[in-house]
């Protein structure tokens, strides 16, 4: 979905034609972040509770074991996360190169930052001179998090579906790290709670019927983890949730 704010009518401001929504997500144009703020100290990056944007909201979750030492440290996420794209669009052409009257199909080559700091999404195409800040939110109003963007995710950008194709190295790297330190830490979550119940039986009431790369939950069943920065750590981040609400519950 698409819910598009007026656009700046200044010479540098690219036009963007409004598009019909779409339905796994809606855009908002805001104002740009100054240059100067990206390199601001942010209370987001060391409050856990702050925004729902931070690098640590997913990250510093407790020990399972009893008397254990604190988990592994999440490793920073990179300011901003980059991924890359493309879209197909249309360009009206002089009548003489068609006489139908039709236009051309062109590809457009994107960019999407996300910026940890502020929670907002900078876009950059091939053909704008500057570029777009804009939110990206969920059909309900809820912001598109951190953890859900990967190599393969589909999100409505300004009324245009795109699929995220590629992402920078750093990128890559902090969700491939991330999604090993994750399932570490699902891992021995699921062997505390097998201590007093079945783990399918327990994930089940929680409305999970079977884990992420593992659906038979079972250790040596576990798929091998998608590298590249396709690792769904949005998935991965909600299973621990539950797996520590039911063992605090458990245990209590």
């Amino acid at each position: 979905m698409l819910t598009q704010a007026s656009v700046d009518d200044s010479p540098n401001s690219p036009k963007v034609r409004q598009r019909p929504e779409a339905g796994f997500t809606k855009s908002h144009l805001i104002k740009p972040v100054p240059r100067q703020q990206l390199t601001q100290p942010s209370a987001a990056l060391t409050s856990p509770r702050s925004t729902g944007h931070e690098t640590i909201c997913h990250g510093l979750l407790r020990d399972p074991k009893p008397g254990g030492g604190k988990p592994p440290p999440p490793v920073a996420m990179p300011d901003p996360l980059v991924f890359f794209s493309w879209w197909n669009e249309e360009v009206a052409v002089l009548p003489e190169f068609t006489p139908s009257g039709q236009g051309m199909g062109v590809r457009r080559q994107v960019k999407l930052e996300y910026l940890p700091r502020h929670g907002s999404f900078q876009l950059v195409t091939d053909d704008a001179p500057t570029a777009l800040t804009l939110t990206i939110e969920h059909a309900d109003g809820t912001p598109v998090r951190p953890l859900e963007l990967r190599v393969g995710a589909k999100l409505d950008v300004l009324g245009r579906p795109m699929t995220l194709r590629s992402a920078s190295a750093r990128t890559i790297s902090w969700i491939d790290s991330e999604a090993k330190r994750m399932l570490k830490r699902r891992e021995g979550l699921c062997e505390q709670i097998s201590k007093f119940r079945d783990v399918h039986k327990a994930l089940a009431s929680c409305g999970f019927s079977q884990l992420y790369l593992n659906p038979q939950m079972t250790p040596d069943r576990q798929m091998d983890i998608p590298t590249g920065g396709k690792a769904n750590l949005d998935r991965i981040h909600k299973e621990i949730e539950a797996l520590e609400g039911l063992l605090t519950r458990y245990r209590s």
